[in-house]
């Protein structure tokens, strides 16, 4: 259900316009008290695996955005505080993704593992 919400786009993957937040309230409509046990595990472990998959990107695009030095066109001094302010995140999450974009470059077998959903975000 949820892996319908990526396509391939010519920067790698993306949501087309409107797709992933159609697919938000997709979610947000579902009669949560319709599920059963185990469909309310699966759809958990869906969600995960799609967060999972939007966080490696994320990172990856974030890394590359420090690397061009981006957070200079805002005049913010560290890409961690443009990330932070501008993401809505802690500086400690802005900086693990950070960190994490950085790494997948040199490990080829953990980004695949990621973006398979072999491993979590946590785990890489």
């Amino acid at each position: 259900m949820y892996e319908r919400m990526f396509v391939q786009c010519k920067h790698g993957f993306g949501e087309p316009s409107g797709q992933l937040e159609k697919g938000h309230v997709g979610v947000r409509k579902a009669d949560q008290l319709a599920l059963t046990d185990r469909a309310r595990g699966e759809e958990l472990q869906e969600l995960r695996a799609v967060i999972d998959q939007l966080e490696r990107e994320f990172a990856r695009s974030a890394s590359a955005f420090a690397q061009e030095r981006g957070h200079l066109l805002d005049n913010a001094c560290t890409a961690v505080g443009w990330i932070a302010r501008t993401c809505n995140m802690s500086s400690g999450a802005a900086a693990d993704r950070l960190c994490v974009g950085k790494q997948l470059e040199s490990l080829p077998e953990v980004s695949r593992a990621l973006g398979s959903g072999e491993i979590g975000f946590q785990s890489a």
